[in-house]
């Protein structure tokens, strides 16, 4: 990255100046090495293991050493609650607000694909885009269904349990050079070459052409529009000198694919944190070739967890079962408790859980975690 920021962007001076002017504790040796790395590299964080608050330094650091007015800082995480915190975060100082705004970029997966592939492909074809929402697109879907245009398509699903589901959840795959409709989980019972499977993708392609779209259908587009302009790769990676991946175990297969075709082959620095443990997709939905899983081998860990003490680390670390790790609790001892449930109970967790917190925590500092 020479010539995008200063050389002692993470000089030591630098950083403990940073420290004292957010007012953050000391950094452990591992949290010293994350900060000050400049290299492509994974991080392997456990809970309470203060990542966010690294991040958020590291950021403060590199935009008040960034140089360069037309290459930028790309942050991207699984969802708009860790965009957002980490925005708060760097906007918190003037320097840090600079990340905010060209050529930089802090956003979800979702909005960096839409930003920079999926709707220059979709407007580069005249289409404007209506609505990229799951939901807006099922209710436009069922409607259109009904029109005599789909009624092959209509009896065959009334004849099926749960059949409109295909119509609602139709998506965009990228197979082959060209989009294909398939269901959002999985096949429709019926061929691409049926009475049904043509009207299907006429649905589909009339939606498209209406601009309403399913979230993942973006992905799907962005394949195409990178394959068709292979130009844009280079383009992007070069704009992007520094890339930071947070909530990296929550990123899907489609995600990971195409990330790495923007990033890998490129000089551009990739470093992704994240803890594999507290996943949300399954293992069958997860990454696992070796060049997508996450963290590689080797890759760098936060250990030591300020969120809870020894007793509970024990436990977390019985639980660390995609990638064993030994967390090391440095915060108070708190209490064990474990919650079962299943379909029928999920919804009286919260409520149950105030009712153990209420039980055990003081009141006033409840009331503090309130305010905040």
């Amino acid at each position: 990255m020479t010539g995008t920021y200063l050389p002692d962007a993470f000089a030591t001076h630098k950083v403990e100046a940073m420290l004292k002017l957010l007012r953050l504790d000391p950094l452990d040796d591992e949290q010293w090495d994350f900060l000050q790395s400049e290299t492509t590299q994974d991080l392997q964080a456990a809970p309470g293991s203060g990542k966010t608050t690294l991040i958020g330094l590291k950021l403060a650091l590199m935009a008040d050493a960034w140089t360069s007015v037309t290459c930028g800082v790309c942050v991207l995480s699984h969802t708009n609650t860790a965009k957002n915190e980490i925005a708060d975060r760097v906007a918190s100082l003037a320097a840090g607000r600079s990340l905010l705004r060209y050529p930089h970029f802090i956003g979800t997966i979702q909005s960096f694909v839409h930003t920079f592939f999926a709707l220059p492909a979709v407007r580069a074809k005249g289409i404007e885009v209506r609505a990229v929402d799951d939901a807006a697109f099922e209710t436009a879907a069922l409607r259109l269904l009904q029109h005599p245009d789909y009624v092959t398509l209509r009896n065959y699903l009334e004849r099926r349990h749960n059949g409109t589901s295909i119509v609602s959840g139709a998506t965009f795959t990228y197979r082959g050079g060209k989009l294909a409709v398939t269901g959002a989980a999985k096949e429709p019972s019926f061929g691409p070459e049926t009475p049904s499977g043509k009207q299907l993708s006429s649905l589909k392609q009339t939606l498209a052409w209406q601009g309403v779209f399913r979230y993942q259908d973006m992905y799907a587009i962005a394949q195409r529009y990178l394959a068709e302009n292979p130009g844009i790769i280079p383009a992007v990676s070069a704009r992007f000198p520094f890339v930071l991946l947070d909530e990296m175990q929550d990123t899907s297969v489609t995600q990971h694919e195409l990330l790495d075709l923007v990033f890998a082959s490129s000089p551009t620095v990739v470093q992704r944190v994240g803890d594999t443990n507290q996943g949300i997709y399954s293992d069958a939905g997860a990454a696992s070739e070796p060049a997508l899983a996450f963290p590689l081998a080797g890759a760098a860990e936060l250990p030591v967890s300020r969120r809870f003490g020894p007793k509970i680390a024990a436990l977390a670390s019985c639980l660390t079962v995609r990638r064993p790790q030994q967390i090391h609790g440095a915060g108070p001892d708190g209490q064990v408790a474990v919650l079962l449930f299943d379909e029928a109970t999920a919804i009286d967790v919260v409520s149950t859980f105030e009712r153990m917190a209420a039980a055990i925590v003081p009141e006033d500092v409840l009331l503090i975690g309130c305010l905040i």
